[in-house]
This record gives structure tokens, sequence and C-alpha cells, in this order.
């Protein structure tokens, strides 16, 4: 089918004058068919404003008319109303732009709040934490030399390996708190946002250490998020604006699209 058969076919659909098996078959794909029914709505949005242009461009030929039986020049009336034929046409082009442009955004998919959580966690995650290591006064050396090879092999991209070292880290230890987030911050960098969640989740437990709550919330929403559990993901981010905490105005942004997509 050519552009111009689309054309016609379209605009019998929007008469209604296709017949009734045809018109039965157009809607089952437009159903199926983005590229269509965005045209379909298109032309919808433009069919008034091509009746108006036309209504217009009669009105002007019959005043013409009637000028040149009364022996009217055109020059004093052809220019006015050709400028205002151009006015009227700059202001259609001007409202099909903008039906075209609310038609694209209403056939858009909503974003992705996946893809938006990733994203999040690409900017923000960071070993900035343990700049230095705590703990060591109450901790053995091994276990903060475990941490330490589990923060060099995180930042060599070698996740599986941070975590045998990380596993290894008790809950005794005053570093299992550091454990636990870079352990969920490894199954975040593995694609593993379920398990991550858990982590995160345990050191936000009341007893666990205050200091790395705030990045452990972030990192929850987010994998949350990736993991499609909405519901969840907004009480955390409520929390962080609530709270004004670490990444306050991501977690705001964030709120309001997924509040937008799932209201």
């Amino acid at each position: 089918m050519n552009e111009q058969e689309l054309y016609e076919r379209i605009e019998a659909y929007l008469a209604g004058t296709l017949p009734d098996e045809e018109m039965a078959a157009f809607e089952r794909q437009l159903q199926t068919d983005a590229n269509l029914a965005e045209q379909v709505q298109i032309h919808a949005n433009l069919a008034p404003i091509l009746q108006a242009r036309q209504k217009l461009l009669k009105k002007q030929h019959w005043q013409q008319l009637v000028q040149q039986q009364n022996g009217k020049g055109k020059t004093a009336s052809f220019p006015q109303l050709r400028f205002k034929g151009w006015a009227v046409l700059a202001a259609a082009v001007l409202v099909l732009a903008a039906g075209i442009y609310f038609a694209r955004q209403m056939l858009l998919p909503p974003p992705n709040m996946a893809q938006i959580a990733l994203q999040q966690w690409q900017e923000t995650q960071n070993t900035d934490a343990w700049s230095g290591l705590r703990g060591a006064g109450s901790d053995t050396t091994a276990q903060q030399q475990k941490l330490q090879n589990a923060l060099e092999a995180y930042g060599n991209g070698q996740y599986s390996d941070a975590l045998v070292q990380l596993n290894s880290i008790g809950a005794q230890s005053a570093l299992y708190p550091d454990a636990l987030l870079l352990s969920g911050m490894c199954y975040m960098q593995l694609q593993l946002p379920q398990k991550a969640a858990a982590q995160f989740s345990v050191l936000l437990q009341p007893e666990n250490d205050n200091l790395l709550k705030d990045r452990a919330r972030w990192y929850l929403a987010l994998a949350l998020l990736q993991n499609s559990n909405f519901s969840e993901a907004q009480q955390q981010l409520e929390l962080i604006v609530t709270g004004q905490t670490q990444h306050y105005d991501r977690a705001q942004q964030l709120l309001l699209q997924l509040k937008q997509q799932h209201k």
C-alpha cells in the first residue's frame, strides 16, 4: 500500500465510510501497529485544521469575486486577504505541530523505572565510604584485610571474588555492616537486585551500624525498582525525602516519576 492509498484508507476510517469487515480489520491492525496508530492520530488532529483552511480559502475566493464585480481593484484588498491567509496558515501549522507532539507523547511507552534505577545506580555507586577502614580498634587485622581485598576486587570489576572475601566476615565482626553494604553493591553489579535488596535490608535493621544506613536505603530503593517492587521502593524513597538524607534530590525526582507512572 503506497502513501496515497494509506492516506485515503485512514481518511475513510476516520469518516466511518469503510465497510464493516474492513473497519474491523483496520481496528485490529491499529492495536498491533504503533506507526499506523500514530498516523491515524496525526490525521485526526489535522482534519479540523484542513477543514478550517478550506473554509477560509472559499471565503477569500468569494470575497475576491464580489470585489471584482463591484469594480474594486485587487491592489487594495488582495494583499490584506493574502496576509490573513498566511497568518491563519502559520497558526494552523503551529497547532498541527503541537498536535503531533502530544500525539507522539501519548503513543510513547512510559519510562522504564528499572532502567532509570540502573542509571541512577551507575551514577551514584562508589566506595568512598571506605576511604579509611573503620573498626580498626575492635577487629582483627585479618578481617580488615578481607575487606581491603574485597574493595580492591570490586574496584577491578571482580565482584564474585569480592563476595568470597566478604562472605567470610562474620556477623560478630565490627566490619560486618561494611561487608553487608559492599556485598549488596556486588550483587547490584552482577545484576542480581533481589539478592542486593536482601543485603541492604539487613543493614537497615536497628541493631546495625547507622553510619552506612543512608547509602544502604538509597541503594535498596534502586534495587527494589530494578526488581519491579514499586510499592516498597516508594516507601524507601519517601523515607529518604522525609529525612532529607543522602541523595535526597535524586530520591525526590525518582519518587515523582514513580508516582506519575503508577498513580
